[in-house]
């Protein structure tokens, strides 16, 4: 099991992006584009501070036989946040100045994750030159290379709602192709420093942006468990076809801390 404690996260929710309807008795006539955008730039306070629910649980499994393994990654989390617009002024006819006072605006989100991949072990380089191959020390310190492919399926749910006012959601799911790999300095056979990364906006559908990046360092504090420190960076951007016409999605980047704890066995 990890945690994941976002330290930044910026981007945008849209409702009927690039959306353009026509009076139904003025052909031609095109009404300015009424498509609504949340842009998000929140730090840890901002999150915290605006936080109204969340629940989550993340784990990832591996199994290995030689260099061949399997690796499953689940993620969900649904999450709550409640913000107040700044309000602003309306220009009609380019004469009349209307105040338009600020509003709270609730907005719900629900992720979803889940990755099946096949993963194989390129090979170990020791980066000293081995004088003892009876003592498996004397490997260290040294770099191996994985890389695996596979699936991964993700779910989008985002709904936005005004007080006093409309109310707007999406949602959308969809299975695309997994590559990624993941370079390891190993110091010992307890320490060692890694970088993971993978993609999955392969497959040209709704998901138009999926990466992960993944930096830190495991700690193997007994034979069985070790703890994991990372730095992680995530990129989405899922789009959907309106139901009013144009595009409804998000495209968030986020970055923050992740502790994890394995057991091996």
């Amino acid at each position: 099991p990890y945690l994941f404690l976002p330290l930044d996260v910026r981007g945008d929710i849209f409702i009927g992006r690039s959306r353009q309807p026509q009076f139904p008795n003025r052909p031609g006539a095109i009404l300015p584009n009424p498509n609504f955008n949340l842009g998000v730039n929140a730090s840890l306070s901002d999150i915290t501070a605006r936080l109204t629910n969340i629940f989550g649980a993340s784990g990832r499994f591996q199994a290995w036989n030689g260099n061949f393994g399997i690796v499953a990654d689940g993620l969900y989390v649904n999450s709550g946040f409640r913000s107040s617009s700044d309000g602003g002024t309306f220009t009609l006819r380019d004469r009349f100045n209307l105040p338009i006072p600020g509003f709270q605006i609730d907005t719900r989100n629900t992720l979803s994750a889940f990755s099946l991949a096949a993963s194989y072990l390129l090979g170990t380089a020791p980066l000293r030159s081995i004088t003892d191959p009876s003592n498996p020390s004397n490997y260290y310190p040294a770099l191996s290379f994985e890389v695996l492919a596979g699936f991964r399926y993700l779910s989008v749910f985002q709904s936005v709602e005004f007080a006093r006012g409309p109310s707007f959601e999406f949602s959308g799911s969809e299975v695309n192709p997994l590559l990624g790999g993941t370079v390891k300095f190993l110091l010992s056979d307890r320490l060692n420093f890694f970088f993971r990364a993978d993609t999955s906006n392969l497959g040209g559908g709704n998901l138009k942006q999926y990466y992960n990046l993944n930096a830190g360092v495991d700690w193997k504090f007994s034979n069985s468990f070790a703890l994991r420190l990372a730095y992680r960076f995530n990129q989405i951007e899922f789009v959907t076809k309106g139901r009013f016409g144009g595009d409804d999605g998000l495209n968030l980047r986020s970055q923050g801390v992740q502790l994890g704890l394995s057991w091996q066995f």
